[in-house]
């Protein structure tokens, strides 16, 4: 039987070279694919507290070519630069006050990379100073004690936390009174 392409024979020659060809694009656009890596956790627009210990988790993965590169994820913060650690899982406890996007990234054999990013927010803590007994001073048994302090939070604008001081005793737990 003939057709344009002539010989039955032939036709199936062409459309073998033309299923090679076709398995051959697919299979290398599989392999031209970016790894793709996934934060897990935290959730993004968490808010932590300054010295907190941050878990962060996450996944990478280049299917086409090195397989699992979880173990090859470096981590960063636009504020503070590269975080300490690498892999899939990482504790931070060091971030500096503020805003933070965090970036999960990984590049493959080939250099193609790929990343993820969440934002995390650090509270800063409150600052406390006790301005009276002077540290070390000493009072006799029974004497009453005058105890004065200040406190500021830079989420606050700084405005005096005064009133929110508790106050407690290593030796004796929490003591009577509060404010500053």
């Amino acid at each position: 039987m003939k057709s344009c392409f002539g010989s039955t024979s032939a036709l199936r020659a062409h459309v073998s070279r033309l299923s090679f060809l076709v398995l051959l694009l697919a299979s290398s656009a599989a392999y031209a694919a970016d790894p793709t890596v996934t934060i897990e956790q935290p959730a993004d627009d968490s808010t932590f507290n300054e010295g907190e210990i941050i878990n962060f988790q996450g996944t990478a993965s280049d299917p086409g070519e090195d397989g699992d590169l979880t173990a090859a994820i470096t981590w960063s913060s636009d504020l503070d630069g590269p975080l300490f650690g690498l892999g899939g899982s990482i504790n931070v406890s060091n971030l500096s006050t503020g805003s933070h996007t965090i970036t999960a990234s990984v590049t493959d054999s080939n250099d193609d990379s790929g990343e993820d990013s969440i934002t995390v927010t650090i509270n800063s803590l409150p600052t406390v100073t006790i301005t009276a007994p002077a540290d070390g001073s000493s009072s006799n048994f029974g004497a009453s004690i005058n105890f004065q302090a200040g406190a500021t939070d830079d989420e606050d604008n700084n405005n005096p936390l005064t009133n929110g001081i508790t106050w407690s005793s290593n030796l004796d737990g929490a003591l009577a009174g509060t404010g500053g």
